[in-house]
């Protein structure tokens, strides 16, 4: 029976976990940042392996060899294998990864445009609300004063609410609270990418 072998060292993740990991591929949030240090990082592993990675691999084959009864020389070609199936695995994962990416990038084009554009059209909306609620006072002044012009009394301007009223500043004030709370989603969720812009699959 073939014995897998097993390191000194921790063992390696599994496939899918290195995949999910892996720069470029399906990276965390803002891990842009790192991607010097993890280079930098990698060369450095690299250089380890090849100072002390041979050794260990040719004490392992030689466990290997003398558990299982074979020749050091089919416990390495078996580790090769081994090894090859691994890093198969990986691509397999990080490719099918990146073609999910794509394909959402594909589906939430359009949604995301649309966000985009609605974002546009709330700012403007914020705005123009804005001016209305600063100017209500100014308003209402300059609609008394028309009454006067017009040549109503004082008693007569009394019975007369000036515009806009009272529940239109009301009104006003709710559909600011709507449209920035409406702003903060599309924000929240532009910033999450494509797929905040999906439905989510079990």
């Amino acid at each position: 029976m073939k014995v897998p072998f097993k390191s000194r060292t921790a063992a390696a993740p599994a496939a899918e976990t290195i995949a999910r990991n892996a720069p470029d591929q399906a990276a965390p949030t803002g891990s842009g940042r790192y991607r010097g240090l993890l280079a930098w990082l990698m060369r450095e592993r690299i250089t380890l392996f090849g100072m002390i990675g041979a050794d260990e691999e040719f004490a392992m084959a030689q466990a290997a060899a003398a558990e299982r009864g074979c020749s050091i020389d089919v416990a390495l070609r078996d580790r090769i294998t081994e090894l090859r199936g691994q890093s198969e695995a990986i691509l397999t994962e990080q490719r099918t990864l990146r073609d999910k990416k794509l394909a959402q990038m594909r589906e939430a084009g359009p949604l995301v445009t649309a966000a985009l554009e609605e974002r546009s059209h709330l700012e403007k909306t914020i705005r123009s609300l804005k001016a209305d609620i600063d100017g209500f006072d100014r308003a209402r002044d300059e609609f008394t004063e028309k009454l006067v012009d017009a040549g109503l009394s004082p008693a007569e301007i009394l019975n007369i609410e000036p515009k806009p009223t009272r529940d239109d500043l009301a009104v006003w004030h709710n559909q600011l609270a709507d449209a920035r709370r409406r702003d903060a989603d599309l924000a929240k969720m532009i910033a999450g990418g494509a797929s905040a812009f999906l439905p989510e699959t079990a």
